[in-house]
């Protein structure tokens, strides 16, 4: 059964110790459909690796990085791996997480921005058992997994029949309804006003059609989520509206 989400792997080799014992942390994860994980070791002999690997890349839902000093010594996994990768999560086609293995000064990386596994961003190589680390990692990874689908299901199932907001004979949201809220659910931690999401989302790939929409359209379409879905205040400085993905 192919999984639900494509995982890709960004490491050196100088680490495969370290892939191996991922891999089957993230076993249970493939057993039930969950993800699909990929690494270059897929590769076939006679296959050109560089456009299996920028194919693979691309198609992530989630990347993951196993950040280590070969890691970030490699120009390969650093300038085009990682480049890219923050490049798919700023784009916001991809869920990027680094994952601590060796220590290393990582705090001055692109990633360094991102939330890190395991726990505390403690590099895997120092905890006392090595299986507590990669547990920690699985469940983190399943967490995340677990927010997305949960994400997911909330903009385009029966949740949106109860928000009085106009539907198709389907009860389903318009597209401009439903890009307006994927696009809040792919940034969950920043806040946006409507101009904002107009044109930073409006130019981002796959939320095009933002650009194109007035915003007191915009703002029609998330008013009606405010506080089932999406968080909403006003600024202090500017007493525009603002929104966020998510109800504390």
């Amino acid at each position: 059964m192919a999984g639900k989400y494509n995982v890709f792997c960004s490491y050196s080799h100088n680490d495969s110790d370290f892939l191996e014992d991922m891999h089957e942390h993230l076993a249970a994860l493939k057993h039930i459909g969950l993800i699909n994980l990929w690494i270059d070791s897929q590769i076939l002999a006679g296959e050109e690796w560089d456009n299996n690997i920028s194919a693979a890349l691309e198609s992530a839902d989630l990347i993951l990085l196993l950040v280590s000093s070969s890691f970030i010594a490699s120009k390969y996994c650093y300038e085009i791996e990682m480049k890219r990768a923050m490049e798919l999560y700023e784009f916001g086609q991809a869920i990027t997480i680094p994952i601590i293995i060796r220590p290393c000064d990582w705090k001055v990386a692109p990633f360094s921005k991102l939330h890190a596994l395991p726990k505390n961003s403690k590099a895997i190589s120092t905890w006392a058992n090595s299986d507590e680390a990669w547990t920690d990692v699985a469940k983190g990874i399943r967490n995340i997994i677990g927010d997305k689908l949960k994400c997911n299901t909330l903009i385009n199932e029966d949740i949106v029949t109860s928000s009085g907001i106009d539907q198709n004979k389907d009860n389903k949201l318009y597209p401009e309804q439903n890009i307006a809220l994927k696009f809040l659910s792919h940034y969950p931690r920043d806040w946006f006003n409507v101009t904002r999401i107009k044109k930073w989302g409006g130019s981002q790939p796959d939320f095009e059609e933002l650009y194109n929409t007035k915003t007191s359209k915009i703002r029609s379409m998330i008013d009606p989520f405010c506080g089932k879905n999406i968080s909403c205040k006003v600024s202090e400085n500017t007493g525009n509206k603002l929104y966020k993905w998510g109800v504390k």
